[in-house]
């Protein structure tokens, strides 16, 4: 039979050796199992992720933690997206498929370096994070303090200004029966001249009716003697009622001048701790400037984020049908040889077995990418309208600063009306901070249903 041996050996020689499929199967179980191990490390380090986020909501200057822990995730992602690749064309090549894993694992080392100087980067951020709360608390604590102090300074002008409306009611009044006791005087003078021109006339009539030894001007200084102490007396008496309602009048505008004097001091005192008070929240604005583009950054990263977690989802599933589309053809080639038919039902029920494990694979990945999809999409609108409250925080911290300042310059009949419009902002103040404690008690409910 010499035309059957041709055939025979034409046969083997189109048909793959069963010790290199062997081998092949192996080494795709192994990359597939590699895969399944590479895709539970990302899904770990985006556990690590999102927890890392929650824990740094509240805290504008540790979000810079995030940001390198999505690069690194991104990282790992590529890593993966390599590794599905080699999945779907290392069938046939299993060396390239060991120098792969050689360097995911120098890529682990370099990772599990990198993660401990980012631990080492948030230490340090957390520190500067409390130390600027404490900054905040104490200037907080210090505008509470000028807020007391102005009120106070009010009370104190608001007195002051009663003190000298009552001293210059007094010294009206004191004018008012100066100018009575004039009047009184006056019309007193002008009885007691007409009473001694009346006199002077009765002694010249009594002179001239009287003996020429009598001496006249005995009886008409005995006749002007009553008349002069009288109007004596009553010109001592205003005399003594003017000096003191003019000792009065002096002391108490001598203790006015020395309460304006302390209520300037003052006044100076608290310009310099309001000038403090400046320099210290234009600081912390330029820390919440900062806090405020990371947390931007950290929006626009987190969206990609997203979109690169649906694409790679969407890159599996296309992996896996070319996986299956490059395997059955292959498959059915080997079936068709002659010296393949025995091995056909095993190969068919390993073609099922394969499929229905990727089948399962892509289930079980979009089953638990759906609710972090939608836990990736709430934490990303807390934390937009948590940017939005720090924001609108910041403007009011501005806001107040101003009212300082004016305050400071004002005159008297406007302060009243710039301390209401200070303690209205101080409420609205209170509640954005609710509206933030809210935020972040939603985001750690989120965190602590396990979502994220």
């Amino acid at each position: 039979m010499p035309n059957s041996e041709p055939s025979v050996a034409a046969s083997q020689a189109a048909s793959p050796d069963p010790k290199q499929m062997e081998l092949l199967r192996k080494a795709v179980v192994c990359l597939e199992k590699r895969l399944r191990e590479c895709t539970a490390v990302v899904a770990a380090r985006e556990v690590e992720l999102t927890q890392a986020k929650l824990d740094c909501a509240d805290l504008p200057a540790v979000r810079q933690r995030l940001e390198e822990a999505l690069a690194a995730r991104h990282a790992l992602e590529l890593q993966v997206h390599q590794w599905q690749r080699s999945a779907a064309t290392a069938r046939g090549q299993a060396e390239d498929a060991r120098r792969q894993q050689k360097s995911a694992q120098a890529t682990a080392a370099s990772a599990r370096v990198e993660q401990q100087r980012q631990a080492e980067h948030v230490a340090q951020l957390r520190a500067d994070s409390e130390a600027l709360q404490l900054d905040e608390v104490r200037v907080r604590g210090q505008a509470k303090v000028l807020t007391d102090q102005v009120q106070q300074l009010e009370l104190a002008n608001g007195s002051l200004r009663l003190d000298n409306q009552a001293h210059a009611a007094k010294l009206k009044a004191a004018y008012e029966r100066e100018g009575q006791l004039l009047a009184e005087l006056g019309e007193m003078q002008a009885q007691l001249r007409q009473e001694r021109k009346q006199r002077n006339q009765r002694s010249q009539l009594a002179v001239a009716q009287t003996p020429a030894t009598e001496c006249p001007a005995s009886s008409a200084c005995a006749a002007a003697g009553p008349s002069g102490g009288l109007e004596g007396m009553h010109r001592s008496l205003f005399f003594a009622a003017a000096a003191e309602l003019t000792r009065g009048y002096s002391a108490k505008l001598e203790h006015a001048e020395q309460r304006a004097g302390q209520l300037e001091a003052r006044l100076a005192a608290m310009t310099g701790t309001v000038q403090e008070l400046q320099e210290g929240e234009a600081a912390l604005r330029g820390k919440l400037q900062a806090a405020q583009a990371h947390c931007s950054r950290e929006g626009e990263v987190t969206a990609a984020l997203l979109d690169t977690n649906l694409h790679l989802h969407e890159t599996v599933v296309a992996l896996l049908g070319q996986g299956q589309a490059t395997v059955q053809p292959a498959e059915a080639q080997h079936m068709a040889s002659p010296a393949s038919e025995p091995c056909k039902e095993a190969k068919q029920r390993r073609q099922s077995q394969d499929q229905q494990a990727s089948e399962s694979v892509h289930k079980k990945v979009m089953w638990r990418a759906a609710p972090k999809q939608g836990a990736i999409q709430a934490a990303l609108r807390l934390s937009a309208e948590h940017r939005h409250l720090l924001a609108s925080q910041r403007h009011m911290a501005a806001e107040l600063q101003r009212m300082a300042r004016s305050l400071v310059a004002a005159p008297a009949r406007q302060q009243l009306t710039v301390l209401r419009q200070h303690a209205q902002l101080q409420q609205e103040m209170v509640h954005v901070a609710a509206q933030l404690e809210e935020t972040v008690r939603q985001l750690t409910a989120t965190r602590q249903a396990g979502l994220i």
